[in-house]
């Protein structure tokens, strides 16, 4: 740097003798070919510079400095990472005197005071560092005792940066690209747009330090000790190939939440070369660079981390599962299995995948030719892999097959995941998406003709055996087995059930199951305390949607659909109905999220998919359904689907198909019709008389959960002995659920009889909102007691018109009304159940047309005239017969 570009200053700093150039933007200083390592004349060269000097020194223009120095020349060059072997050809050595890191503010804040006062206590345990402050952060050094090599900087860096990060926290964030030897940085005393830079700077405490040793030489290791086979025997070639393949992959754009799941591809990807934890470690720090600078996902503890993860979830180790005797497509019949099963031990290598083709069918494509266009080399290769597997179909024509234990479709971003990691550890080959499509279209074939099955969530029943499972869904892989009997846990391996787990699928706990009734009602009385329920009405309502929900269907994909009730909880604000309705779903069905929002009217079709997801459906705060939200929830209670045509085709259906149970919370009455008010449960949520804090209640929770979910697996083993002896009153519309629920209500500590009455409640109150129906009021008033009227609709709707203006004169009837004779025919149907229970029948007939009368068609209302009858109330067989007879007398 020339003498007139800068402006020596009088700041006194340890004599740290450490060179280092020190180069302007514009100022460059000529050098002959000499000065130069090639020994050609570029006409470019940068002055040397002790570190003490250049940091002192105030350059009128933008200056920098980088932290090697080229041996043996008086003007040194700018060098790139491929200069290296060059110079080394040439025998000059390239040297490193000093550690330079970068040190930002989150998000690029403007440093301030307080955050330099944090940041010089947080150094404090660094005692031999300097730091000066730049436009966004610190710039921090640590001067070397003695020059190292670029390699030997990149491996001492790696090792320093770390420790800055743990000394400084989260406040900070260390820029990781500081690892590149090649990197520029700016000198503090600069003038930069005409005015002078004023940086703090601290160079007290700064001293020279021995860099920590060299990285250690790789040795060679044994085939045998390898937890893995190893790729190939050119480690080079391996580390280049992996590089090109992780550089292929698009970063993603920082702060939208996707940076963690890219980084762990990555990372898992990187495993999947064979290569040691350090090196894909270096390949995954190269690979982050791309990020934001401020991303925290950039920081080299957490790339570890991910590395260290990969290597524990390898899919290598988690292996597939396999059937070796599969049988002939042409040999299965309708009826299926039942459930899919895997065959082989779980240590099993992904390397036993090409031992072969399972069938005739894969040997004669073996023989077919040399090459594959389905991938992976030499020709069977990638469908030597997919021919392994066994796939099953379910009704709606969906197909699976069984990895690692579980159903996985073959049209998900998994089973592409899970193939491409076998290929990739089996062939030494990346394949696309599009050929792991077409080797599984050639292997699987028609979809037809492979045998039915079932791919349960969550819960799954064996009508053989009268037994139900349970899929805890935990690391473990446990299941719980229901017995009329009792129930116990079984280990991994001892469910013969290959269950689908969709994505958000969370563990649930292992159940404490009671010994006795006394210790199932403790259970219960447990979590009922947690929720505050002291009606014993809302506990009936609780306890009996909470044991319908886990009634399992017998073979979901292949056979008859179960009628589930909705769950319809109500309460005000404030009363804590989303916490309460999501423990109750978690109870059934621990998911991420707990909960989600109503489709709106346009996407109401996605409930059906939901159906196809989920074990329960969960929607929080509605504060009306549709008639549309009304008629799809029937469907998904009583069992219903959906049919869409099929992308990329035009003729093709893709079909969807579910019953699940359905939990729904609300402020007011959002169930009106009465086709839903019949498939539901009311569960009235009052305001808790003591708030907790959501910590305190999600603790409290998280030490009873085990057991409340073993309270329930009691009960399920209770009714799975006792459903078929019990009786209930058969005017309940989701009768098999009632009766599911009844048969252990005594087990729960409930008066026989209770779970019955719940779901008569619903049409009691069903009734009731009838009765405060404008409609059904005016309705009433044409009919007196004890008669019948007898019109067209045109002539009742006339009359209800007139009834409706004599009560509120200069009042306008309300919108939703019926206007035509055809509306009024739908309203009383919908009502009829309740207007029944009002006393009022509705009869349809034909008759004569009239001079004054174009229609027909006759509408018949008669009314009874006292209350409703003693049939009705016959009905209700859950009272003693001198119950019914005492209420018989009272209403004559």
């Amino acid at each position: 740097m020339s003498e007139e570009n800068r402006s020596t200053t009088s700041t006194t700093v340890n004599q740290v003798n450490t060179p280092l150039i020190a180069w302007s933007r514009n100022k460059y200083v000529s050098a002959d070919a000499e000065s130069l390592w090639t020994g050609e004349a570029h006409g470019i060269g940068y002055c040397v510079e002790p570190l003490e000097s250049a940091l002192a020194t105030t350059y009128t223009d933008d200056a920098h400095f980088v932290t090697y120095v080229v041996s043996n020349r008086r003007w040194q060059p700018r060098l790139k990472k491929t200069d290296e072997a060059a110079l080394r050809e040439h025998g000059i050595e390239i040297r490193h005197y000093v550690l330079v890191a970068d040190v930002d503010m989150p998000n690029h804040q403007g440093i301030t005071q307080e955050a330099i006062e944090d940041a010089k206590e947080k150094l404090a345990q660094l005692p031999s560092i300097g730091w000066y402050t730049s436009r966004g952060g610190l710039r921090i050094l640590q001067p070397l005792s003695r020059p190292i090599s670029p390699a030997h900087y990149e491996h001492a860096i790696g090792l320093w940066l770390p420790q800055l990060q743990a000394a400084l926290g989260d406040a900070w964030v260390v820029d990781l690209a500081c690892k590149d030897w090649t990197r520029h940085f700016r000198l503090p005393r600069v003038i930069r747009d005409g005015a002078p830079a004023s940086p703090k700077i601290d160079l007290s405490r700064m001293r020279p330090v021995d860099p920590c040793a060299p990285p250690p030489p790789r040795p060679p290791r044994a085939v045998e000790d390898r937890p893995r086979p190893t790729l190939t025997s050119d480690r080079a070639r391996i580390l280049e190939r992996a590089r090109k393949y992780v550089g292929q992959i698009e970063h993603p754009q920082c702060g939208t939440g996707s940076c963690d799941a890219a980084v762990w591809n990555v990372s898992v990807h990187l495993r999947g070369f064979g290569l040691d934890e350090d090196d894909a470690l270096e390949l995954l720090t190269e690979w982050a660079l791309g990020l934001g600078a401020n991303c925290e996902h950039r920081r080299p503890d957490r790339l570890r981390r991910k590395i260290e993860d990969a290597s524990r979830a390898s899919t290598v180790e988690a292996g597939f599962h396999l059937k070796d005797d599969r049988p002939a497509r042409a040999e299965t019949t309708d009826e299926g299995p039942g459930f899919s099963v895997s065959e082989l031990d779980e240590e099993e290598e992904i390397a036993a995948l090409l031992s072969g083709p399972s069938d005739s069918r894969n040997k004669a494509d073996n023989n077919s030719g040399d090459e594959d266009d389905t991938g992976g080399g030499k020709k069977g290769g990638l469908t030597s892999i997919i021919g392994r597997l066994r796939f099953f179909r379910i009704l709606t024509g969906r197909v699976f097959t069984v990895i690692s234990g579980e159903a996985v479709p073959i049209d998900s971003e998994r089973y592409i995941e899970w193939i491409s990691a076998a290929a990739l550890r089996t062939l030494k080959s990346v394949v696309t998406r599009d050929k792991i499509k077409n080797a599984t279209t050639a292997v699987v074939g028609p979809r037809n003709r492979l045998p039915l099955g079932d791919a349960p969530i969550r819960y799954a029943y064996d009508p053989k055996d009268l037994t139900i499972w349970i899929d805890l869904a935990d690391p473990q892989g446990r299941t719980v087995h229901v017995t009329p009997s009792g129930s116990t846990v079984c280990a991994k391996g001892e469910c013969p059930i290959a269950w689908y787990r969709p994505d958000g699928t969370a563990p649930m706990p292992v159940p404490v199951i009671p010994a006795s009734d006394d210790g199932c009602q403790a259970q219960w009385a447990e979590f009922w305390d947690l929720q505050q329920k002291e009606d014993q009405t809302e506990r009936v309502a609780s306890f009996a949607w909470l044991m319908a929900a886990a009634r399992p269907m017998v073979q979901p994909q292949t056979g008859t659909l179960t009628r589930y009730p909705v769950g319809a909880m109500t309460g005000e604000h404030g009363a804590g109905k989303t916490s309460a309705m999501e423990i109750l779903r978690t109870i059934v069905d621990r998911r991420e999220p707990a909960s989600v929002k109503l489709p709106r009217q346009e996407k109401i079709d996605d409930m059906t998919i939901h159906a196809e997801q989920v074990a329960v459906l969960a929607y929080d705060n509605a504060s009306h359904l549709s008639a549309e939200h009304s008629d799809h929830l029937c469907r998904i209670a009583t069992g219903s689907g959906d049919v869409k045509r099929s992308l990329y085709c035009d003729r093709d259906l893709a079909v969807f198909r579910g019953s699940r149970p359905a939990i729904i919370n609300g402020i007011t009455d959002f169930v009106t019709r009465d086709d839903l008010l019949d498939r539901s449960v009311l569960i009235r949520q009052t305001k808790p008389k003591v708030r907790k804090l959501d910590s305190v209640l999600a603790r409290e929770w998280s030490r009873i959960y085990p057991r409340v979910l073993g309270a329930l697996v009691y009960c399920m083993a209770t009714s799975l002995a006792r459903a078929e002896e019990t009786i209930v009153d058969p005017a309940i519309r989701m009768l098999e659920a009632a009766q599911w629920a009844a048969a252990s209500e005594q087990t729960a500590g409930f008066e026989e009889g209770a779970v019955s009455r719940c779901y008569m409640a619903t049409r009691e109150h069903a009734t009731d909102m009838a009765a405060e129906d404008t409609f059904v009021e005016a309705l009433l008033e044409i009919v007196p007691r004890g008669s019948s009227v007898t019109d067209t609709g045109a002539g009742i709707l006339r009359r209800i018109l007139e009834a409706w203006e004599k009560e509120h004169p200069r009042t306008k009837a309300p919108d939703e009304w019926p206007r035509t004779p055809r509306g009024l025919r739908a309203a009383l149907d919908r009502r009829k159940s309740a207007l029944e229970a009002l006393g009022l029948t509705i009869s349809y007939a034909s008759g004569q047309r009239t001079e004054t009368s174009s229609s027909a068609r006759t509408i018949t209302l008669s009314r009874e005239a006292g209350p409703k009858s003693g049939l009705y109330l016959a009905v209700d067989n859950t009272r003693t017969p001198a119950e019914i007879a005492s209420e018989l007398l009272e209403s004559v």
